[in-house]
């Protein structure tokens, strides 16, 4: 497999194991490109992606002790804490969680320690939401994201990428590679009952900002957020305005939260409001800008071309979103 791959690149072939194909692949996929914009072009048919899935992960053969465990079923209608869900029933797409992809900065040291090190599918439970289909069915990659976005992601790249490169049955079965895939399969998830759907993307915001492993939000995952919250609010009241609507998402998610840092104040609600207004070419310069530099220590660096609101944002990103 190496020696093919390498023919094909014009160099002298050498010896690289399965995952250092994978990693090369994914530096090369995402040299211009965010993974998981790269991953909905090549596998955004749900067929394509589901028959990748099936060869490459749920293939493979497993021990007793490696045994999957049953996923969930049906949409749950209370809060359940404690199932699991299949790698081919999470969304991949931009709308999986709230309506921009993981930035690159967070995806690529998180992409190469599930590579290298392996994944613990029981490690930080997955938290998702489910859109009901009017019967509790759950459709293959129906199930979105509260919280876990990037690793769901960074699984089912890593099993495309090893369709991609065309591995044999031989290379998938491989001890070097085999107990990565098989432990791809599924996730631990838990699920809280909201009765209003706003309210799922306040605690989306809420966790990303208590999650300690992880940067808080960025501009763009409060803007994603909140246009999502709006939406939902609007869509009970269709005759709220979006000013209107933002206030009253803001105030309602404030009153939960408990420490203060962390609440939507004046300077970020101004932020959040101009960044809705500006055009959607300048949303695409900050977000392939938050995928080259992570986005905590990226206000002193230009970003080309981009809208004013925009670059004030990057230059007051540290000290109005972070702290």
């Amino acid at each position: 497999m190496a020696a093919k791959v390498e023919a094909e690149a014009g160099v002298p072939p050498k010896a690289s194991s399965s995952r250092d194909l994978i990693w090369e692949a994914f530096t090369k996929v995402t040299a211009d490109t965010n993974l998981g914009a790269w991953l909905n072009s090549e596998y955004g048919d749900p067929l394509k992606m589901k028959s990748a899935l099936d060869r490459v992960v749920y293939s493979r053969p497993f021990t007793d002790d490696e045994r999957m465990p049953p996923v969930i079923g049906l949409e749950p209608v209370a809060t359940l804490n404690d199932f699991c869900v299949g790698l081919d029933q999470l969304d991949f797409s931009q709308s999986a969680k709230h309506g921009f992809f993981p930035h690159m900065a967070t995806v690529t040291p998180h992409f190469r320690n599930i590579l290298y090190r392996g994944f613990d599918p029981y490690r930080e439970p997955l938290s998702v939401r489910f859109v009901s289909q009017g019967d509790r069915s759950i459709p293959d990659f129906s199930i979105k994201y509260v919280d876990g976005f990037t690793k769901g992601l960074i699984c089912q790249s890593i099993a495309a990428l090893c369709d991609k490169l065309e591995f044999t049955e031989e290379d998938l079965d491989a001890d070097d590679l085999a107990p990565l895939l098989r432990s791809l399969r599924f996730f631990k998830a838990k699920y809280t009952h909201m009765e209003h759907e706003e309210k799922h993307f306040y605690e989306a915001l809420r966790l990303g900002q208590e999650t300690a492993e992880k940067q808080a939000p960025s501009a763009l995952d409060f803007v994603g957020i909140f246009n999502q919250a709006i939406q939902a609010t609007m869509k009970e009241n269709p005759r709220v305005s979006q000013l209107i609507a933002l206030n009253t998402c803001i105030a309602d998610y404030n009153k939960d939260v408990k420490i203060k840092r962390w609440r939507v104040d004046t300077l970020k609600r101004k932020i959040i409001g101009n960044m809705l207004k500006v055009p959607e070419e300048s949303i695409r310069i900050l977000a392939e800008h938050y995928d080259l530099h992570r986005h905590s220590s990226s206000g002193p660096v230009p970003a080309k071309n981009c809208h004013s609101t925009v670059c004030v944002v990057l230059r007051t990103h540290t000290r109005v979103i972070i702290v």
